[in-house]
This record gives structure tokens, sequence and C-alpha cells, in this order.
């Protein structure tokens, strides 16, 4: 008896756990249905309310250990639901629903009494949300909790037999046969919730049912909701087992165990072909979807039912967002071939120019990071990072990526360089170079990449890289604008680096004749020691009155350069007149006279970026026409002459000359007050007067 008592316990065990792990398959199957269904949009539409109710009531038919499917609204209100009832029935009430509204995930309710069907089943719930993330509705499915009786039901238990179920806080879930009626009841009290829970719901047990009927129980937890796990028990009675007919109850209890196989493997199978099979094919499809595999297919037979429909509605929205996606991209990828060529224009430095390319990749063409690096030619091979822009937070520092045939150098921007060929990394998280970056690229959200090689005519000299947040991002088309763009920015370094070496060129060029000419001034000045100096203050002054009428740079440098050589024509007037005492005879004044024409005919043969020669010739021309050489009047006359007529006049009158003391500062300042607008132009002696009288300006020593 002992032996088959034991017998007996560890057959009812075996049915226990074989129940809980087809409960289990129903759970996975309840599940992808919810993920399934939430990609379905137009379930949430209230005018297709008809035929949302037969879609719904069609997979329920199919898989009946499935209670009902329902839709609700964003309040919790039910308005589609597999089962045909007109009950108003609301779910805001359900815990559930409080925490699908605070996830995106899907989330498992405690058993609840579905109104719709009159059973007690197991939600799973999930939030729908619109393509912009706003909340749409609610998705419900809901596993029958009855379908284990039923199955039992079929094998025909022994007389006095029982299975049920009872959650984590001692309600009777379902119970099969149940004279007593306690579904829906508390069994908190009994000692038989007691001996559940002493077993943690799994082994086996004696003890008293609800009916006070001594039985063997085999235990198993079949499910975890959100209150705790659900037990199923299955008992027999002690006497069957104990009694005289010990060894046909043996006999008939294997036999028993196997009708009930061959049951869950019949529902199984049949679930399997008519519902699992495709349901897990579209899901998956659907799961490659939405990590970015554009070109993932369900390759079902459309066919075949309403799966059919819904595989062949699923590779439909797949094509339309594939090509969608395509037409984003190359609009985003000629914005940006666009706008970088615009930059490419308007460049006048390299690293500026770099800069903006990275910042316009990321902005106008929703990528995670853009770079760009330079191949040195050190021992490593380094790939030195001189521009970036986007969510880069430290990744280009400690990438230390190399374009060396190395493990460093076979990532994308290496083997760019290395071969000059365009590079695509189609995912960080499976391809197999990238195990040296992926840890740090994916914290970072890069799922893929692009490198471009920028190359100058036969070599290669560095690469401009993209990562996006979104794997398997590149199409054929977007990389032959992107190749265009890494051609173009190729080109513009290229012509950038040229400029700046004429630049270079130029301006050493540049300081040598200024220097040349500064030494020919200071000759000068060793020829009139009177003046000593007058031609650096002139420069200096006139200068400062260009900056402070806000001229541009370039011509206020062109001003101080004719400043500094304003008075060269005197190299051909004798030392004795430039230094004479006395007052000059008509002669000797004509004579001085000539020098502003003799400055522009010595200065006028070189090529200087300003009008220097003619600065020089102008400066002692007023706008009345009272100036010599020529009698120039007003806008005859360059303004940079007349700011040199404005500094000239007052250093003249505040310094000393052989021919008379100085005047002082205040009677020049004056002298050009009473003359403005009349011989002198109005804004240069009005930003010559601020200098003097507000910024407190003073000629250098």
């Amino acid at each position: 008896r002992e032996s088959n008592l034991a017998s007996a316990m560890e057959s009812l065990q075996s049915m226990a756990s074989r129940v809980a792990m087809e409960q289990g398959k129903v759970i996975e199957y309840a599940h992808q249905t919810v993920e399934l269904l939430s990609l379905t949009r137009d379930l949430d539409n209230a005018s297709s309310r008809g035929d949302c109710h037969r879609f719904l009531s069609r997979i329920v038919k199919n898989e009946q250990r499935l209670s009902n499917i329902a839709i609700a609204d964003r309040d919790g209100l039910i308005f589609c639901n597999s089962a045909e009832t007109s009950i108003k029935v609301s779910i805001a009430d359900r815990s559930y629903f409080r925490d699908a509204l605070s996830t995106n995930d899907l989330v498992t309710g405690s058993a609840v009494y579905d109104r719709s069907v009159g059973t007690w089943s197991l939600p799973f719930a999930k939030a729908l949300h619109d393509d912009e993330g706003h909340l749409q509705g609610y998705l419900v499915v809901l596993v029958d909790l009855q379908w284990v009786n039923r199955e039992l039901a079929k094998v025909k238990l022994p007389e006095g037999a029982r299975s049920g179920l009872i959650d984590a806080t001692g309600t009777v879930l379902a119970r099969y046969p149940d004279p007593e009626r306690w579904v829906g009841k508390s069994a908190a009290h009994t000692a038989f919730y007691s001996t559940i829970l002493s077993l943690r719901g799994k082994g086996t047990a004696e003890s008293t049912g609800f009916d006070g009927v001594p039985r063997i129980y085999g235990f198993a937890s079949i499910a975890s909701a959100s209150t705790g796990p659900i037990h199923l028990w299955i008992g027999i009675p002690r006497g069957d087992v104990t009694g005289q007919a010990e060894r046909r109850f043996a006999l008939t209890f294997s036999l028993l165990l196997v009708l009930l196989i061959f049951a869950f493997a019949a529902v199984w199978y049949g679930s399997e072909r008519l519902l699992l099979h495709p349901l897990s094919v579209i899901s998956e499809v659907a799961k490659r979807l939405g990590r970015g595999e554009q070109d993932a297919r369900t390759n079902l037979d459309y066919a075949s039912g309403e799966l059919g429909q819904l595989a062949q509605t699923i590779d439909e929205m797949a094509i339309a967002l594939l090509s969608k996606n395509e037409i984003l991209r190359l609009n985003r990828a000629m914005r940006i071939l666009s706008l970088c060529n615009k930059a490419l224009v308007h460049a006048q430095e390299e690293q500026q120019l770099l800069e903006e390319v990275c910042r316009i990749i990321v902005i106008n063409g929703n990528y995670r990071m853009a770079w760009v690096g330079f191949a040195e030619n050190d021992e490593q091979k380094s790939v030195r990072p001189v521009a970036s822009f986007g969510f880069e937070e430290g990744y280009l520092e400690n990438a230390r990526i190399s374009w060396a045939d190395t493990e460093r150098g076979r990532g994308p921007s290496g083997t760019a360089i290395r071969t000059g060929k365009l590079q695509v990394n189609r995912e960080f998280a499976t391809n197999p170079d990238l195990v040296s970056w992926r840890e740090e690229a994916l914290k970072r959200g890069y799922r893929s990449s692009t490198s471009l090689p920028l190359s100058d005519r036969s070599e290669t000299f560095g690469a401009l890289t993209l990562y996006s947040q979104e794997p398997f991002s590149f199409s054929a088309d977007e990389l032959s604008l992107l190749e265009e763009l890494a051609t173009d920015l190729s080109f513009g370094i290229r012509a950038l680096r040229i400029r700046a070496s004429h630049d270079a060129w130029s301006a050493k060029l540049e300081r040598s004749m200024i220097s040349t000419v500064e030494a020919v001034a200071g000759m000068l000045e060793m020829r009139d020691p009177y003046t000593a100096g007058h031609q650096r203050k002139v420069a200096d002054l006139a200068v400062a009155i260009a900056r402070e009428m806000n001229l541009p740079e370039e011509e206020a440098r062109g001003i101080h350069l004719a400043g500094m050589v304003h008075d060269i024509g005197k190299i051909q007037v004798p030392a004795e007149i430039l230094s004479k005492p006395t007052r000059l005879t008509d002669v000797e004044y004509l004579l001085i006279k000539e020098h502003a024409r003799a400055g522009y005919e010595i200065l006028k043969g070189i090529d200087f970026s300003w009008p220097i020669a003619q600065l020089v010739h102008q400066h002692h021309e007023r706008i009345d026409g009272s100036g010599y050489p020529e009698g120039l009047k007003g806008m005859e006359i360059l303004m940079g002459a007349k700011i040199l007529a404005v500094a000239y006049t007052v250093e003249s009158m505040a310094a000393h000359r052989p021919y008379r003391p100085a005047l002082g500062l205040d009677a020049a300042l004056a002298e050009i007050e009473r003359t403005r607008g009349i011989v002198y132009e109005a804004a240069a002696v009005d930003a010559c007067l601020r200098l003097f009288r507000e910024k407190h300006y003073r000629f250098p020593s």
C-alpha cells in the first residue's frame, strides 16, 4: 500500500507538472498575441469595430484556451472584444490598467472574473501608442483559467477526484467538479490552502479537501500574476489508492496520464499548426522590423485566413515603411549635400569647414554623431580626430583608432583610410570587427555607421565617419550621395590648403614689402630730423580713426600702411629745403607740393593689397578742392585719403616744425572742428575728436 501511495503521488506530481508546462505555453502564446496585435494599428479605429470583433473572435475560436481579447480606449472603456456582448465594460478599475499606463512593456494582472464571458481569467495588457508616441488605448488578452479542468474532464478522472486553481490570496479560480460552488470564494482560512502554502505550491501531500474528503494531491504553480503565483491541484481520494482495487487503480492512473498527455498534444498540435507557428513567424518579423531590419518579411501564405491577411498587412507595411524611410533618408542626404556644398563655397578656414560639415550632417541628417579623422604617420598609424559634432561623450578620446592592419585598425574608419574605399557597419551589436568599440558605442546609442575616405588625388589622408541610432541604416542610394559629399569635402580641404599656402606666401611677401617700405621711410626721416616719427604718428592716428569709424579691418590696415609712407615722395626734395628754418620761397613750396605725386610714382608699380599709391597721392587733397596736387573734391577723394588728411593736420599742428614752434593739440583739434565738413571729412573729424576727448587717445612716443 505504501508503495502504491508513493507511486500515486509521483503520478499526480507528473500530471500537475505536465499541466503547468502546458500552461506556460499558453502564456507564451498570450504574450505573442499581445505583442503582435499591438502592431496592428487599425484595431483601434472605431469605424472598423465590426471587423475588429470578427477578427478577434476568430483568434479566440482557434485558440480556446484564451477566454477573450479586448481593446479599450484611453479611459479604459472596452469598445471592441472577441465576446458577443452589449455590456459596457470598463477596465479602468483594474490594477493591470494602471500598470500598463505607466510602462510601454507588457504587464500581467491578477486573476479576474471576466464579466464579458463569465469565467475567471489571467489578463495580459499593453498600452497602444501612435507613431508619435501618443496614447491611443489598451489591448488586453485574457487566458481562460478553466481550460485545465475541461481537459482533465475529458480524460475522466476517478470518482471523487478534484482539480482546481487557487491564487496567492486564497481565492478559488477554478474547481472541477464544484458541487459546493467554491469558485470565486476565498479559501484562505482552510487547512487545504495552508497545505499549499507550506509546499510553496509545488509537490505532493495528503490533505482534506473543501468537501472534507481526504485525498492525495499533486501541486504545481502554473502562472505568476501581479499578486503572486497561481497554484494548480489534482487530487484523488485516498481510499481509492489504498483499497482492494489498488492494482486496477494503478493501471487506470497510468492510462489517465497517457490520455492527458495525448489530449494536450492534440490541442497543442492544432494551435501550433494553425496559430502558433504563423503567429511566432509574424511576431519575429515584427521584432526584426523594430530592430531596424527593414528587409524582414514573413513569407507566409496570404490565403491562410486572418493570420495570412495579417502577415500580408505586416509585409506590405514593411515595404511601405522601407520606401518611406528610403525617401526620407535620400531627402536628408540631398539636403546635407546641398548645405555642405554651401559651407564649402563660403569656407575660409579648414577647421571651421570640418566642424560645420559635422554639424550639418548631425542636425539635418538625424545622425547620432559625425567626425573627421586624419591619418597620422606615427609608429601606431593613429587616426587623429580633428572635428566632431553630436553625442560624442568622450568616445573618440578612448577609441584609439588606427589605420594600420591591426585589431584597432580594422574598424570602418581605419579600413576606409587604409583601403581608400567606403566602409559600412550594418550593426555594432553583431559586427565581429567592432568588438573593441562595441560596448562604448552601444552606450552612446551608436547602432550602425559608415566611414567615407577623404582623398587627395592618389592618397587617402582621412575619413568622414557617421553614426546612426538605427541598425541597418544606410541604403545604397544614400551612400552614393554621402560618397559625393566626401568627394566634395576632399576637394574643399585641398582648395583651402592651397589657399592657405598661397595666403601664407602672400603674407610673407607683403611683410617683406612693408619692411622694405618702412626702411625707406626710416631713411627719409634720417634726412629730415625735425619731422622724425611724423609718418609713424600719422599712421597710428589714421588707423585709430578708421577703426573708430567702423571701417573694415582690411581697409584700416591699408590706411595704416599708407600713413607709414605718405611722405615717401620727399626723398626727391633736397634735405636743406626740408630742414629750412625760415619761410619757403614760392619755388621751394611748389617743389615740396610735388612730393605727393612723386610718392605715387614710386609706389604705383608695387602690387599691394590696398590702393597705397592712390592714398599717398591724395593725402593733401581737401573736400572743398583747395588741396593738391590735383585739386580733387568730395567723392573724388578716397575715404582713406580723407582720414589721412585729418590725421596729418592734427599731428603737424601739434608738433614742432623747423619754421615754427608747436601750436599744440588743442589748437589742432579746434582747427579741424572749425573746418569740419568744409575742408575735412565730417565723419573723420568726429571720430578724431572722440578719440582725443572721450577715449583719451595719445600719439605713440
